[in-house]
């Protein structure tokens, strides 16, 4: 009997290692004697690091709120036929004869300077006429023109009353009317991309800073995100950017609307990096919200979580 016919013979044939279409081969397998020279399946695509990801979605967010804007700086000179209701609050009293009233918003009546009419301005306490009026004849800032020989002898309080008026519409004042709406709805459409993109991390994200005895629940993170942009109070973005008067005209007041919309994105930005990097390293504590937090926990120092309200999506 010849050697070759008792020891079994080894399959030497190239046998793919793996499923499908990936013809990856074992390198024990190889006729080459286990030398590594198998070819590599494709690498999975890198998963975006989450300061990459808010860069992009911060950089998205000003692109689309510059677009728009020129929409609002086109309905600068635009006329638009038609009149609107406009109404302004009292922040000051006003007394019988006086020519100035100062309110919470008078751009509504018309632009700084003398009116090309004037404009009858009735009066309502806690929402209800009390049939007397003033006739506006111009503003300045907060501050409307009044005409006293053309108008009711009577004296109002701040609290409760307001002025309301019919005025001719412009295309700015109803593109004035819109542009808020549109911060808020983009903004509010950053923060839950973020939400989302933090959701689906595959690493466990940090937990809430919770009472003892109560079960650990994550989305600190993600609600720390979602308030900073969107959450209540004047200093997330959406705060920030509301709080900024819209120019009137595409003049110097246009320049510095520009900088200050840019100054608070850019803060915010840095704001939502660093709390990030923060929760994530342990040293910023976001509590847990209501009920769960039933005996007032706060956070340590810090970073601010920016508000209070909860991010609509909560990842695990």
């Amino acid at each position: 009997m010849r050697k070759s016919d008792s020891v079994p013979r080894r399959d030497r044939r190239f046998r793919p290692d793996g499923l499908g279409d990936a013809l990856t081969l074992e390198p024990r397998r190889l006729l080459s004697g286990g030398a590594l020279h198998a070819v590599r399946a494709p690498a999975r695509a890198q998963r975006v690091a989450p300061a990459t990801m808010i860069n992009r979605e911060y950089a998205a967010f000003l692109s689309d709120f510059r677009r728009v804007e020129q929409s609002y700086i086109a309905a600068l000179n635009d006329q638009a036929a038609g009149t609107t209701t406009v109404t302004a609050n009292l922040v000051q009293p006003y007394l019988s004869g006086g020519s100035q009233v100062v309110v919470d918003n008078a751009s509504v009546f018309g632009p700084n300077g003398s009116f090309a009419a004037p404009v009858t301005a009735t009066v309502t306490i806690s929402g209800v006429p009390n049939g007397a009026y003033l006739t506006l004849v111009g503003r300045s800032g907060n501050t409307l023109i009044v005409d006293p020989a053309a108008s009711s002898a009577v004296n109002l309080a701040a609290s409760g009353v307001a002025l309301t008026a019919s005025v001719p519409a412009t295309a700015q004042s109803s593109a004035a009317a819109l542009f808020p709406t549109f911060i808020v709805n983009r903004a509010n459409q950053m923060a839950i991309n973020l939400v989302i993109y933090f959701n689906g991390l595959p690493q466990k994200l940090p937990y809430y800073n919770a009472p003892p005895r109560t079960p650990n629940q994550r989305g600190a993170i993600q609600n720390y995100v979602y308030s900073s942009i969107s959450g209540g109070g004047a200093t997330n973005l959406v705060g920030a950017l509301t709080a900024i008067p819209l120019p009137a005209t595409a003049g110097a007041d246009l320049q510095i609307y520009d900088a200050s919309v840019a100054s608070a994105v850019e803060q915010s930005r840095l704001q939502v990096q660093n709390g990030v990097s923060q929760i994530f390293s342990g040293k910023l504590k976001i509590s847990i919200q209501a009920p769960s937090n039933r005996l007032g926990i706060a956070a340590n120092s810090g970073a601010s979580a920016g508000g209070t309200s909860t991010p609509t999506t909560t990842g695990a």
